[in-house]
């Protein structure tokens, strides 16, 4: 046999093993084509599966209960500051508040919630503040003027109500505060004729006021208590009062600021 021959067998032998291989290499291929589409079948499959269970739940199952308290650190706002015993005191214009709330979540689908509650808000017995000074003249200047002030120490309670919704494991939500002054005020008139003549009242002032914020809560498993911390700007203002004698300034107050809480949750899916 000569060498023309061999290298001709040999030539087809090669070109035979690269059919062979390149058939081979195809059916591994599809193979792997069908394994590939057949995990994402299974995937799909049981997205749709838990789809199916979340949409089958009850619709109390959906619900999560909760009860907590929080405590913050917001400004008072310039009628309810601190009379500074010390020059340049910081903590003259901050207060502490005080939250307990109740609220109701409702699971939208297996990420989105929506949370609704509302609470009982309280404020320390607040001492030595500004408050606010009322001139009254007389018809005649001459003979005199009154003027009435606030007294120093101030008790402020109320409710509170909400709305919130998630991003993630962010809420951003608002409030509304309907809350209570109560505070000792004082007439003094002066005149040419006497002096003074002294008048108290006990008097209370409604105000309304609102919060807009944003919450970030730890991290959710099996446990039932959740830490969380708040930013909260916003702010309440009087719109009436018991006064026996007529204000032209009206009492307003801070409700910004940095707050952390706790809360106990029951019920819901886990």
């Amino acid at each position: 046999m000569n060498k023309r021959k061999i290298f001709l067998i040999l030539c087809l032998l090669w070109m035979w093993r690269i059919h062979l291989y390149g058939q081979e290499g195809e059916m591994v291929e599809n193979i792997l084509k069908k394994e590939i589409k057949n995990r994402e079948a299974i995937e799909s499959n049981d997205k749709d599966d838990n789809s199916m269970k979340f949409e089958k739940s009850s619709f109390w199952k959906k619900l999560t209960y909760t009860i907590g308290y929080s405590g913050g650190i917001c400004g008072t706002g310039e009628y309810l500051r601190k009379e500074e015993d010390v020059p340049a005191d910081p903590t003259a214009i901050l207060y502490w508040l005080n939250l307990i709330e109740g609220s109701i979540i409702y699971l939208l689908n297996n990420k989105v919630k929506i949370e609704a509650g509302g609470g009982y808000v309280w404020w320390p017995l607040l001492t030595k503040r500004n408050g606010l000074y009322l001139y009254i003249p007389n018809k005649d200047p001459e003979t005199g003027y009154a003027y009435v002030v606030t007294g120093e120490k101030w008790r402020i309670s109320g409710a509170e109500i909400f709305l919130k919704t998630n991003i993630r494991t962010f809420f951003m939500g608002i409030s509304l505060y309907f809350c209570k002054a109560s505070t000792v005020e004082s007439l003094f008139s002066l005149s040419s004729e006497f002096y003074p003549s002294d008048t108290t009242a006990h008097v209370e002032r409604w105000c309304i006021g609102y919060g807009i914020f944003y919450v970030w809560e730890g991290k959710e498993d099996k446990s039932i208590i959740s830490p969380y911390i708040k930013l909260q700007i916003g702010s309440a203002k009087e719109y009436r009062n018991n006064a026996p004698w007529k204000w032209k300034e009206k009492l307003s107050f801070g409700l910004s600021g940095v707050f952390v809480g706790m809360k106990l949750k029951i019920g819901g899916k886990k």
